[in-house]
Order: C-alpha cells, then sequence, then structure tokens
C-alpha cells in the first residue's frame, strides 16, 4: 500500500519533542539494551585488576560467569574428580553483580559414565561440591552453568546427566544452563536439545584449530555464520559469548603441538628467529631457540590468531538478530587485563551496540 493511503497526521510543534522523548523512552528502541553485558572470569586465582574492575563497571557489566572448577577423569584411579578449583583469597573484592557459577566437565569425564549409578553418583557430587562452594562464599545463586563439548556419541549420556542434576536439591527452583556450540546449533537432529533453561552460545572456536589455513580458528566470520543461519529456530533460550582472547598456535611437521600460553601473538613479529609468510599470519622459525618456557625447532610453524573487533561486532550482530527469545546476556571471554589492553571500554560498548 502506498504511503497516500494513509491519512495524514497533523502534529504541531508542541506536541512533537515530547512525542519524540517518549519514543527515545520505549524498549526496543536504543541499540543493545536488551542485551545484559557481562563477563566469563577462567582463571584458577580470583584477582580484581584496577583495569578489570573499571572496565566491568564502564561497560555496565551485571553478571560475572565464574569457572569454579574442572571435572576430569583420572584413568589411573578410575575416578572423576575436581581439578584446578578456583581460589577467592579472604577479603577478595568480587564484582557487584549477579555471580553465575560454571563447571567444565571434560569430554573424559563425560565418557567414563557407563551406568545410571555413576550419572547419579556425579549429579550428587556435583550438587554437593557447588552447594559447599556457594555456602563458604555467602552466595544466593539464581543460575549454575555446566560447560561441556558433548558430540553425538556422549548427548544420551549427559542429557542423562542434566536431567540427574535438575532432580538435586540444590538445583531445585534455579536456572541450569548450558553451554551451545555452532555445530549443535547447525545439527540439531543429530546433537539432540539439551534438558536445560537456558543456553550460552559460544560464537567462537568454529574452525580447525589444526588447519595451517590462514583463517582464524577462533572467529572467521563466514564459518560462523554458516553454522548459525537456523538459529531463530532453536527451541530454547539464549545467551551469547563472544571472544576478546589471543593465542599462539605452534605446529611441527603440519601436526599442532599446542597453544603457546603466554606468547602474545601480536608480539612475534618483533623476534628476529620468526620470519613472516606473505599474506598470511603463519610465522616460520628459522633456528632451534627458546620461547619462554618452549623450545623450538628450526621449521616450526607459529600461527597468531586475534579476532578482530569488527568481526565480534559483526557475529554479535547476526547471532542476536536471530536470538527466539529476549533479553540475554552478551559474555565476553575472558576478564583478563591481556585482553582489556586490545579491548578497550569503547570497543566492548561498541560491540553491545550492534546487539539486537
Amino acid at each position: 500500500m502506498h504511503l497516500a493511503a494513509y491519512p495524514r497526521m497533523n502534529i504541531s510543534g508542541k506536541y512533537l519533542l515530547p512525542m519524540l522523548l517518549l519514543l527515545a523512552l520505549l524498549p526496543g528502541c536504543r541499540s543493545g539494551e536488551k542485551a545484559t553485558p557481562a563477563f566469563y572470569y577462567w582463571k584458577t586465582t580470583w584477582q580484581a585488576t584496577p583495569l578489570s574492575s573499571e572496565t566491568f563497571r564502564k561497560i555496565k557489566a551485571q553478571k560475572c560467569y565464574l569457572r569454579l572448577c574442572d571435572i576430569g577423569y583420572d584413568p589411573g584411579s578410575r575416578t572423576i574428580v575436581p581439578q584446578d578449583v578456583l581460589r577467592i583469597p579472604e577479603k577478595a573484592a568480587l564484582p557487584k553483580a549477579e555471580i553465575i557459577p560454571v563447571i567444565f566437565l571434560e569430554p573424559a569425564a563425560l565418557k567414563s559414565l557407563q551406568t545410571e549409578k555413576d550419572i547419579t553418583q556425579l549429579s550428587g557430587n556435583i550438587a554437593r561440591f557447588a552447594s559447599q562452594y556457594c555456602r563458604q562464599q555467602g552466595w544466593e545463586i539464581e543460575e549454575f552453568q555446566l560447560d561441556c563439548d558433548w558430540t553425538t556419541r556422549t548427548a544420551e549420556i549427559y542429557f542423562r546427566l542434566l536431567r540427574a542434576l535438575k532432580k538435586e536439591p540444590f538445583f531445585s527452583g534455579k536456572i541450569l544452563s548450558v553451554t551451545l556450540r555452532g555445530h549443535q546449533v547447525k545439527y540439531p537432529g543429530k546433537s539432540g536439545i539439551p534438558p536445560a533453561d537456558r543456553c550460552m552460545l559460544m560464537a567462537y572456536n568454529m574452525g580447525d584449530i589444526r588447519s595451517l589455513t590462514p583463517e582464524n580458528s577462533i572467529l572467521d566470520v563466514p564459518t560462523a555464520k554458516d553454522y548459525l543461519q537456523n538459529l531463530s529456530a532453536y527451541p530454547l533460550p539464549l545467551d551469547l559469548a563472544l571472544p576478546i582472547f589471543r593465542w599462539t598456535l605452534w605446529y611441527r611437521n603440519g601436526q599442532l603441538l599446542g597453544i603457546l600460553r603466554g606468547v602474545d601473538p601480536d608480539a612475534l613479529a618483533q623476534y628476529s628467529f620468526l620470519r613472516k609468510a606473505k599474506n598470511a599470519n603463519l610465522y616460520t622459525c628459522l633456528a632451534d631457540t627458546a620461547l619462554g618456557s618452549y623450545r623450538l625447532q628450526a621449521s616450526d610453524l607459529l600461527k597468531a590468531e586475534s579476532p578482530r573487533p569488527k568481526e565480534v561486532a559483526d557475529i554479535a550482530a547476526y547471532a542476536t538478530r536471530r536470538f527466539p527469545e529476549k533479553p540475554y546476556a552478551v559474555v565476553f571471554y575472558h576478564l583478563d587485563d591481556a585482553n582489556l589492553t586490545r579491548y578497550d571500554t569503547r570497543q566492548l560498548e561498541e560491540i553491545l551496540r550492534h546487539c539486537h
């Protein structure tokens, strides 16, 4: 229908300004207001620095997702054990925000569950650990998150564990959220839908970390968009985790040796024993040498990966536009000075403005 088909509204000047102010205050009119800013914290000891505290405050973060521990499997004793439990020093200043505890379940621990008794025992142990930890810290939590990258082979056992957790008294009346990877969004028929209250979409690490191609395995926007194109059909409420971290990958004879912890990918160009490839983020080691605690050999390759703020904003806009429900949290991974020196407050706020 043409605009001419609508009756013309005659609004006098004295009413125009109040109406514009009212529209500006209506929900959904301002970019990003449906996104609740938040951070993950993924270290083994809580430490608030001036930079992290200032950034948390300036972007008005309202949630902090704290990794309490990893749940691993000890093949020697054939037992599932908590590892790297988060230590919070006495009188430590936690953010004035909602605390959401997170436990990471390692694939080996999940695969070790063989019987219903194993599942019941693990769910009880998780509930007791979480209850004791929260009680010691004086937390009254509303949400608890389990982080696990399940596969088509482990989906059934993982989902049974989630159902068992929801029956534990500690989780009664609480939101149980789980993490969700891109392949689980793209292939829900194969991956299954977890019996949880919410999902945290991890909008990163969708590429092949083993590949020596120039693509960025942390965040390659075309790859991410391909995985998330059917996001609007996902049947659970979603939150969004975005990458602000970077890393250096280490290869020998075409095989991935691992991640060089503490080696800044942005600093690789300064080393005389490394030669940068043309039009790529790859560096060749020219001689045997030490880099920090790592012993490099001649012809080893280092790959610098670091998502650019514009790319993070792009995928934030793409994903949140397709979210089935609002409001939602946008969680930056993770709260660390090394990341915040590269992603300052202005850049984080710009990413949030792209959320829909």
